[in-house]
Formats: structure tokens, sequence, C-alpha cells
């Protein structure tokens, strides 16, 4: 089947191509961009149609046995577990390898050497998985960008001699040995200096290098560092000055350069941004000195465009390379405007697709970017270069760096960013479309009133819902639930997940699944305050991510089951928190409710133990929504003797669906219309137990698990209710709000 359903858009987007090449008046033209237009259709086919068919293919978890190609530079360690990314030997086709070494003498063979490695492999070849809560980081489409289409979860490795190599081959290895020099070289480097030398010659963001990519982004700079690799311009620059001093000619010089910049371009890591920089110079040049015709901007942009789109068909799955490409487009067309100018017009480009994937925007960003575009010119990357190359600088450059590092800390504390949410992507071409028409000067205020109009539209659907909403985050084997009330009027989570790490593994800065899931949400819905953050007991797999979703949401309350605010456990976590730290409030059920929400448990003060869980009840118009943590049988059944009316329409299953919860008398008194269980794919634990699952089957409650269902979703509308999950819904309505099953 040629036509999969992800071909529709690219047939579409073909069809509409060749009808605009028509229109041109130069027939060899012409006939060239038709041909190239079929040749891209036929690529992009291809493409999809291999992972239409992936998707379709069910291994069934088989192991396999797969030999892949790996270079020095490509294996990255996160605590106990190596990932690199290898090309199979048989086909060619690029995958990423998970591998947790069980002996030292293994990880050795991997990680001693310095050479490419033939590695074979023994384990579960299976596609990325999809994101199954809504506005999750889509890891899938981050690989595909990179054209990886599997992930090897690897059980065995086996180091094999290499034979038989072309010259190619060895020339590849090379470059990438020299690449994991530089990368050990820099270690000895000062810490800022390092960082910086990561970043902008290897194209490495390491951990350390964290918290500084964080302020970027607040700044609203992601866009001006997607330029880059515009240190790719400063260092032809660099260069050109440097060997006119020896009287070189230029074009002795372009010779030189059409030699190294491809080279520089797997020092670099290769990345899109400054893989486009890189070959727009190269074809410049080729042009000029090799075809004695010098190409202008805008074809060596179209030529790198066309070469990009084949061998990664996927790319503009990425933010960065969507920036990267409208932005160095938009430069090209905009040489005569003033720094101030330019800074505004790119900012206009950028802001609808930072807004559809960051969901936040930083309102002194066009001021920062004429400021910060000078410092990186002037002083972050000539520090950076000279601090790498000349030991003697090491110490001033990373003392400069550390300034730079230091304003970019202060500014991002200014109060300047605005909390948008998440803009439709038709919504980000039509303002596209329009900036563009903008610079025609005709009707320039109805095409200015209809972007604010899109902007203010979309502001005010997003941060005034009409609906109120329950929100059952799939965040693995832990529980986190959002509670929010038509207009935003109360924002409310229950417990945030985390992760439980058995042994001891090292913590590390990268992004938690809190920001990735809960606080992307969060975010995607115009939400930057939580009113209330309710921690039914002291567990990491409830309480584990609250400290780095507090680093993107602030909390005006944290709600605990009284004791447990006294635990050293808590006062750590608390501390993490990077804002103002909030009030935190002890319950228990003699306190009134707040939020909406009423206390039925603890009883007494407590240590934050499962037995000491918070229980809340929330009521939404007509419907009833309980909430249990981690309270074994005996607690419910206490509950329900303090409070023998209780009754619920929905119903979240205590401890994950764990046989010490959800006693039978208990569930049959709730007579809940859906039971919701929160539970990670193939947990150690087992959960759901099958005794929880008879219960519910005994007293025909239909259940929702979240490691099946993903993100569970319930709407409520007046006096009827809406089920979605993993984002599309299957549709439960309820008409009348005093019926009972």
């Amino acid at each position: 089947m040629l036509i999969n359903p992800q071909n529709w858009i690219v047939l579409a987007v073909t069809f509409l191509y060749i009808l605009r090449v028509q229109t041109l008046g130069i027939k060899k033209l012409k006939y060239f961009l038709i041909i190239f237009g079929i040749i891209w259709y036929g690529f992009q086919s291809n493409y999809n149609y291999k992972i239409f068919q992936k998707d379709n293919f069910n291994n069934q978890n088989q192991i396999t046995n797969i030999t892949v190609r790996v270079f020095p530079d490509q294996i990255d360690q996160t605590n106990r577990i190596y990932k690199f990314i290898g090309t199979k030997i048989d086909n060619g086709e690029k995958v990423q390898v998970s591998y947790q070494p069980l002996h030292s003498d293994d990880l050795a063979k991997i990680t001693k050497s310095k050479k490419a490695k033939v590695i074979e492999i023994q384990g579960k070849e299976t596609q990325p998985e999809l994101p199954t809560n809504e506005n999750q980081f889509n890891y899938r489409n981050y690989l595909l960008s990179k054209n990886i289409r599997q992930i090897i979860y690897a059980k065995k490795c086996y180091v094999k001699n290499i034979s038989g190599e072309s010259l190619f081959d060895k020339m590849l290895e090379y470059f990438h040995s020299l690449r994991q020099n530089l990368a050990e070289y820099f270690t000895s480097l000062p810490t800022c200096l390092r960082n910086y030398c990561n970043a902008l010659i290897l194209g490495k963001i390491t951990d350390d290098f964290h918290d500084t990519s964080e302020n970027i982004k607040h700044l609203g700079l992601l866009y001006l560092f997607c330029l880059s690799g515009m240190h790719v311009f400063f260092i032809k620059k660099y260069f050109n000055e440097f060997l006119e001093l020896f009287c070189i000619t230029q074009e002795t010089i372009n010779l030189v350069l059409l030699c190294i910049l491809p080279v520089y371009c797997i020092l670099g890591g290769n990345n899109l941004s400054l893989s486009r920089a890189i070959w727009m110079i190269w074809v410049g040049i080729f042009s000029s000195f090799i075809l004695k015709n010098q190409f202008s901007g805008i074809e060596c942009w179209s030529i790198t465009v066309i070469i990009y789109l084949i061998l990664y068909p996927a790319m503009f799955l990425s933010l960065g390379a969507k920036l990267s490409y409208l932005l160095t487009f938009i430069l090209l067309c905009q040489r005569d405007q003033n720094n101030f100018m330019l800074s505004f017009k790119l900012n206009n480009y950028s802001v609808p697709l930072i807004l559809n994937s960051t969901f936040q925007w930083n309102i002194l960003t066009v001021f920062y970017s004429v400021i910060i575009g000078e410092l990186f010119e002037k002083v972050i990357f000539p520090a950076t270069l000279i601090g790498a190359t000349c030991i003697w600088f090491n110490s001033l450059c990373n003392w400069l760096l550390k300034i730079c590092d230091s304003i970019f800390n202060q500014l991002a504390q200014l109060n300047t960013i605005i909390t948008f949410g998440k803009l439709p992507m038709i919504f980000c071409i039509i303002i596209l479309i329009l900036f563009f028409q903008l610079e025609n000067n005709v009707h320039k205020k109805v095409k200015w009133m209809l972007i604010i109009l899109i902007y203010t539209g979309n502001y005010a659907y997003i941060h005034f819902p009409l609906s109120s909403e329950v929100v059952y985050f799939d965040i693995g084997q832990g529980d986190s639930t959002l509670i929010r009330t038509k207009f935003n009027q109360d924002v409310v989570l229950i417990d945030t997940g985390g992760k439980v790490n058995f042994g001891k593994q090292k913590q590390t800065k990268g992004t938690t699944m809190g920001e990735s899931v809960i606080a992307n949400y969060l975010l995607s819905k115009g939400i930057d305050q939580i009113d209330g953050l309710y921690l039914t007991h002291q567990d990491t797999d409830h309480v584990g991510y609250f400290p780095s979703i507090g680093r993107e949401i602030h909390y005006k309350k944290i709600y605990v089951p009284a004791g447990m605010e006294n635990l050293v456990s808590f006062q750590a976590r608390l501390a993490q928190i990077y804002s103002q730290r909030p009030i935190v409030v002890p319950l228990t059920n003699q306190i009134s409710a707040e939020n909406g929400l009423q206390i039925l448990h603890p009883f007494n003060a407590g240590k934050g133990t499962n037995k000491d869980s918070l229980v809340l009840l929330k009521k939404i118009n007509d419907f009833t929504f309980l909430f249990t943590g981690d309270l074994d049988q005996e607690g419910e059944l206490q509950v329900l003797e303090h409070y023998p009316m209780l009754r619920t329409d929905f119903f979240k299953v205590g401890h994950h669906g764990s046989k010490t919860a959800t006693n039978p008398n208990f569930v049959s008194h709730l007579h809940p219309k859906f039971a919701i269980i929160s539970a990670g794919r193939h947990n150690r634990f087992h959960h759901p137990n099958q005794e929880t699952l008879q219960t519910l089957n005994q007293y025909q409650i239909p259940y929702l698990l979240t490691a099946k269902d993903g993100m569970i979703k319930i709407s409520v509308y007046r006096n009827r209710y809406q089920i979605t999950n993993g984002g599309n819904a299957f549709g439960c309505t309820r008409s009348d709000s005093k019926d009972k099953r």
C-alpha cells in the first residue's frame, strides 16, 4: 500500500508544489523542479511506508540478534545504563541501543577502546513508545527526526573486531575518535568553560549545562541559539582573517574550507542546526570556487533544504530544525534591517512555533536577543574557542563565561514570562502566512488585527475553559491527578508521581516525567500556578516529582497528612524547589475543606505512611470523585464507619490496584460508575492485582487502567460527562445527574 495515512499530506504538498512550479516561465528550471518534486515524494513515501510497516509489525518482544557499528563518541552513560546510536551492518539503518552491563568486564569491552566497534547484540527490538499523555514530549518524533526508527533493549553485547574497512570508513572512525578525544580533553577544563566547549564545539548538552540551557529557554532565546550554528559563520570569519595574516589567497582558503567544514559537521555532533549552517556555507563556497557561479544565500538555503529533506525526511518534526530553517530564511530576506527590527521580526516569526511546543514566551525577548546576540558574538564564543585552545587563558575565559551564566540566571529570575498555553498548529501556520503577507505593505492594519485576534481568541479559549476536568496522568508506577474547575477557578493537583530508585543509582539533573508529563500538560493549558498540591502520603511514587514540577509551576499551598510535614525526607524535597517556598498545611478530617475538597482521612496525626493517606472527596456539578491514596482495607472500612452515607461516581482505586486496598465491602458501598487504576507497565509488583480486578468485576464496575489506556480525562459539562483516554474520546455521556446504574 503506497499511499498510507501518513502519505496523504506528502501527496497534497507535492501536488501543490508542482502546481506552483507550473507557473514559472523558465522551462529548463521547471522540468528540473518537477523531477525533484517527484523524487522527493518517492523518498517521503518510502520513508513513511517503512514506518507504517513497523507500526503494524508485531514482534511480540522476541529476542533477536542484531549487529551494529558504533563510534566511540556515540556512547553515553546515565547511572549504570549505556545508550548509544549504532548503524545496522545488514541494511545501514540507524538504531538506538540501551544496555545495562551486568559485569565490569562487559563494560570494559565497550568503553575501553577509542575506535569504532562492531557489536553483536542479543535483545528486544521495538519502536519508541508514542506519548500516552496529552501534550507529553514525543520521544518517537524526536528519534524520527534523527532517522532512528527502532530502539534495542540489549540483554547481551559481544564486541567483534572490524575487518575490511574502506578508506571512507577509516576516515569516519578517525574523526569520531578525534571528537571523543576532545570530549575527554574538555573534562580537564574548569566547569563553566567545559560546559560551553561541549555545547558549542561538540554539540553535547551535559547535565552540568542543564540549568544554563533552561535559563536560555526561559529568556525566550531558544530561537537565537537555533540559528546556531551561527558560530559556524564566526569560525569561517576568524579562519579567513587568521590565514590572511599569512598572505594566503582566498582561493586556497576556500579549498581548505571545502575540506574541513564536513569534518566539523562530524566533530560538532551533526545536529540539524549545525549541519544546516555548515552546508549552506559549503554550497556557497563550492558554487563560487568550483562552478564559478556564486549562488545567492537563498539558493544555498534551498539546496540545503532539498538535500536534508532527502537525507532526513522527518527532520521538521524537530522544533530546532523548524526554527533553524525558518529564521535563517527570514535573515536572508531581511539583510537591510537594523539589529532591533531584525530581532523584532525574528521574534514575531518564532513565537507561534515556540508557543506550539513550549507554551511560554518572555515579553522581553526582543531586547534580550539584541543584547545577548552581541554577547554571544563578542564574548561567549571567542572565550569558548580561546579557552579550549590556549591553556594559559583557561581561568580568564572560565571567569568571563561564569559572568555570562550569572547574567542569564539573573534575567531568568525576572517575572517576565507569559504562560500562553498550546497554540494549535493550524493557527501557527495562519499567523506565519500573515507575517509573510505583511512584507507586501498592503492592508497592514487588517493583517495585524487578524494576528492580534488569533492570539487573544486562543488565549481566552485556553485560560477560561467552559468545562471542568479531572485528569489521571499516566505517570508510570505512581499516582498523579489534576482537578481543574470551569474557568480555572480552582486548580488542584493530587500527588505528583515519582520514580523509585532500587539500589543506589545516582540522581541526574535531566528532565523528569513530572516535567515532561505533568508540567507540560499544565503549561499547555495556560496554568503556571497550582492553588493546592495535595500529597496523600510520603512514598516516592506519590511525591517524588513535586520538586521538579515546582521548578516550572508555582504551588500556592501544599497539603499533607498531619505529621508528614515534620519528616526529614519531605523537608529535603521542599528545599529543592527553586522558587519561594509555598505554605505547608497539615490535614486531618477535622480541617475545613479548601479548594472544594472534603477531607475524610486521616483522623489523627501520623507519620505520612500508607495507613495515614489522605482520602479526598470532590464534587463537580452532579458528580463526585473519590481519592484514597495508598490507604489499606482496614482504613477504608474506618472511613465507611465515619461516613456511612459516602457514595461516589468515580473511584480512584487505592494503592495502584494492590490487594492491600479495595475492600469488597468498601467498593460495594460506594457503588461507583467507573473505577480508575494508576499503575505502570510491566511493573515489578504486578499491579493491579487479580483479586482487585475480581472485586471490580464482581460488582460490575467498569475500570480504566493507565498502563493500558494512558492518560484518562473526565470532562464535566453541567449534568453530563465525557471520558477520553490517551487523547482519544471513546465517549461516555450522562444526561440525568440523578440516574444510577
